[in-house]
């Protein structure tokens, strides 16, 4: 048991390296796997893979006073999905699409298949645990914290995501004999050198075009959050319900 646990950890190891080694341009001669399973997301993956980015989000600590609640873009989506599709494990250097020309990108592997859902959610909570490595105040990181801060970027409001399971995939100097891959693209991409997102409680800063409150993200629907009100208004209101309090 003891030798099997030293062997996974030791292949994460190797994973959060190939990323790291990645931003500096070091893996351009990666060799690609063989692909053996383009899969096709279904709106509940779709939905799944959302769903846990928002959870992550709304959760964030110290709590954010501008996060925009994410959606699904069908766009990103079929990026992601066809990069996945090449069987490298390693960014995308070329990510650009019709509408979106700042998109970020998040990747996950795993040395067995399992249903979309399940991968996803794994690879969201996967990313979302480097939080424990990350300090807000500081922006200092213990271990790997990039993929963490692109899911906690408050700015980026789309997401798309794909699956694809590979055979012989390259990862640093070891091949998997079997490898499921995930990609998520984020746009507006995120990880520049600045804080993720403006401490502050939450809704409170929420930019123009996400102007309601969804359960602490920013969004176009839902209730009006209080950046959208003046602090005059906010100064009657909070009169007026002493005035009745008094009465």
């Amino acid at each position: 048991m003891f030798r099997y646990a030293l062997m996974m950890f030791f292949c994460l190891a190797f994973a959060h390296k190939e990323e790291n080694l990645l931003a500096d341009g070091i893996l351009s001669r990666q060799k690609r796997g063989t692909l053996t399973t383009a899969m096709v997301l279904n709106t509940a993956d779709k939905q799944v893979a959302v769903d846990k980015h928002n959870d992550a989000r709304r959760s964030v600590s110290p709590s954010a006073s501008d996060m925009i609640k994410m959606q699904w873009s069908e766009e990103l989506g079929v990026l992601a999905q066809s990069y996945s599709t090449k069987c490298v494990w390693g960014h995308n250097p070329t990510r650009k699409t019709a509408n979106y020309s700042s998109i970020g990108e998040n990747l996950y592997i795993r040395s067995n298949e399992q249903l979309a859902s399940t991968v996803l959610e794994g690879a969201v909570v996967s990313w979302d645990k480097e939080r424990n490595d990350y300090t807000y105040s500081t922006r200092a990181c213990s271990k790997v914290c990039g993929h963490y801060t692109q899911v906690a970027w408050a700015s980026s409001y789309a997401v798309g995501c794909g699956v694809s399971t590979c055979a012989n995939v390259q990862v640093d100097t070891k091949v998997w004999a079997t490898a499921q891959i995930v990609v998520c693209n984020y746009a507006p991409a995120g990880n520049f050198p600045t804080k993720p997102y403006k401490e502050g409680a939450w809704c409170t800063a929420c930019p123009a075009a996400f102007p309601k409150c969804d359960n602490n993200l920013c969004s176009k629907t839902g209730a009006a959050s209080m950046s959208a009100f003046s602090p005059l208004v906010l100064i009657l209101a909070v009169y007026f319900a002493c005035v009745q309090n008094v009465n």
